[in-house]
């Protein structure tokens, strides 16, 4: 507020301040700055900070994500004394929060789809991350259950990061294992979902055979209403889409092959790869409804998944066969969309 005060009097209050009220920050390092209003007078405040901004850096990972201080860059380097620990600006880093710092109150999402949807980049999206290195790859960059924290309107946000359902690097049984496993070991702390959010490719028109089956694993789940109507079946890939023949494979996924569980009472969706798409979607499944989850009912999504998951990987000749057919009259009405013959 300089640009609006009397600067004789306002240097009296100045003083004060930094003779009494902050004193002991300044003289432990800390610098003073007056901001005129300006664009000019804001950079050079940040400009003032160097090179590294490791002050921004301890600001957001506190405040913004809700990192414990012992696990910020600056925290690691004071407990560590190791100098190669980087912050990650202007990047949120990658960095997980593990089961025992998870708590009954968060808003804790889980993402599934499958590999190559962009499960990883929907939650970069959502908390400024980083890609991560093999992000760009359509093989599964994700090996195991993740969660990241990020904090928003005085709430802190939970998004579960899961390996590609039709992983390259593990079997269906594997992966579905894997995530049973990490819910059984949440609702014994009392903590249950607020959403499932399921990702996949709106420009994947060859995959649904290949697809269905697994598909089915999830559905069967999230077919009860209680569930379903806190799941959000998200297609991604719209800005880079050709949009007629992406909206007949999205016409084709609403009308059949998402048709049960929309009717089940779930929500579709799309991402258009911005992060005020990602919270336009998580914000919409609200905060105060949560999946209802007990050990019963993760005995049964156990048994639900194992019975859908065949210890092959390959869907039997029959199964599909049968699956092939089902969706070769999809295939047949996109391609004479897109005036292919």
């Amino acid at each position: 507020m300089w640009d609006d005060v009397d600067v004789e009097s306002a240097k009296d209050t100045e003083n004060t301040m930094k003779t009494e009220q902050w004193k002991s920050l300044l003289d432990n390092g800390a610098r003073y700055e007056r901001f005129y209003n300006t664009r000019e007078s804001a950079w050079k405040i940040i400009d003032s900070l160097g090179n590294n901004k490791k002050a921004l850096l301890l600001q957001r990972e506190r405040v913004d994500i809700g990192m414990p201080l012992a696990r910020t860059a600056a925290g690691r380097l004071l407990q560590l004394g190791k100098a190669h620990v980087k912050p990650s600006f202007p990047n949120y880093p990658r960095t997980p929060i593990p089961m025992s710092e998870i708590k009954p109150a968060d808003v804790v999402i889980l993402v599934l789809g499958t590999t190559g949807s962009g499960m990883s980049n929907f939650i970069d999206k959502l908390t400024g991350m980083a890609p991560e290195h093999e992000a760009s790859k359509l093989g599964s960059c994700t090996k195991i259950v993740t969660p990241y924290a990020y904090r928003r309107d005085g709430k802190r946000f939970i998004f579960v990061d899961t390996p590609g359902l039709n992983n390259t690097r593990a079997s269906k049984r594997e992966v579905l294992g894997r995530i049973v496993d990490w819910l059984d070991k949440a609702t014994k702390k009392g903590i249950q979902p607020a959403g499932v959010i399921y990702t996949r490719r709106i420009t994947d028109e060859y995959s649904f055979a290949a697809e269905f089956k697994i598909f089915q694993t999830v559905a069967r789940w999230c077919r009860r209403p209680a569930v379903a109507e806190r799941v959000r079946l998200v297609t991604t890939m719209w800005d880079e889409a050709d949009m007629d023949s992406a909206q007949g494979m999205e016409n084709a996924m609403k009308d059949e092959h998402w048709k049960s569980l929309l009717d089940a009472g779930a929500r579709y969706e799309r991402f258009y790869n911005t992060r005020e798409s990602a919270w336009a979607i998580v914000l919409g499944l609200g905060h105060t409804r949560k999946i209802p989850m007990s050990q019963k009912s993760q005995a049964e999504m156990r048994k639900k998944f194992e019975q859908t998951a065949p210890r092959k990987q390959n869907l039997p000749v029959k199964a599909g066969a049968r699956s092939r057919k089902r969706f070769a009259g999809v295939r047949r009405r996109l391609r004479r969309l897109r005036g292919l013959r």
